[in-house]
């Protein structure tokens, strides 16, 4: 009697495993179609940089993005930061610009964790995904108004994080908060949403902070002006138009 009481018990906590391993990734699904719901973004915002010592520095930048593989982000000013430009296509190719130089480089796998141009954000944060593609999700926690999941990478792909928790607001499924850990498995960073725009029915993060939880540092992004589904042509998207 005690082994087939033992049986059930086991039996019972796989499937509730399963389950709770499929709904995650369903919520993250979901998430991934919320972000990625315009074909098109194209969008202009202020970035500003706040240093450990509470020095600021504003910037403008604009960003391009077609489906969910493709993104080209290019500051617009200050003077000496202007053209500084960096895109991100499948297959895990990312070319920087560096208007200095007149020419680009591409960045290898082992320097994506690199900062952007002094920014919060490093090459992976910036690439074009979704969740859903590079990382498995488990329930953390779920509230009446939000899911927390703690998302560990898929095999073979490469990321500097050891894992990531994100929290995600129920009625919408728009992500607000990303918990970002390192190979040591200390919380580095976190991502927060503190505003969302609804644009012509398409939900869009409206101003949101990158922070640096050891160094101190932050970088906020308020979004100025953004239009969707403009029909970006694929020549958007090139090494070519990145050099302009």
């Amino acid at each position: 009697m005690k082994k087939l009481s033992f049986f059930f018990v086991a039996a019972f906590l796989l499937s509730y495993s399963a389950a709770s391993a499929q709904n995650a990734t369903t919520i993250l699904e979901k998430a991934d179609s919320v972000l990625n719901a315009p074909k098109d973004v194209t969008a202009t915002s202020t970035m500003t940089i706040t240093a450990k010592n509470g020095s600021r520095s504003v910037r403008t930048m604009q960003v391009f993005q077609k489906g969910t593989d493709k993104r080209l982000v290019r500051f617009l000013s200050p003077a000496d930061q202007k053209g500084i430009a960096f895109l991100s296509l499948p297959n895990d190719n990312q070319i920087l610009y560096l208007p200095a130089f007149g020419k680009t480089r591409r960045i290898a796998s082992h320097v994506k964790n690199t900062r952007f141009a002094g920014t919060d954000y490093t090459y992976e944060d910036l690439e074009a995904k979704r969740y859903a593609d590079k990382w498995d999700a488990e329930l953390k926690s779920r509230s009446a108004g939000e899911y927390t999941l703690s998302l560990t990478p898929k095999k073979g792909v490469k990321t500097d994080y050891a894992k990531m928790d994100i929290r995600i607001k129920a009625d919408t499924y728009f992500p607000v908060e990303v918990v970002f850990y390192n190979k040591k498995g200390v919380a580095s960073k976190r991502m927060t949403v503190s505003e969302i725009s609804n644009h012509k029915g398409f939900l869009i993060a409206k101003t949101s902070e990158m922070k640096d939880l050891s160094g101190g540092s932050s970088t906020q992004t308020h979004l100025q002006h953004v239009e969707l589904n403009t029909g970006l042509k694929d020549d958007v998207f090139t090494e070519r138009n990145l050099m302009k």
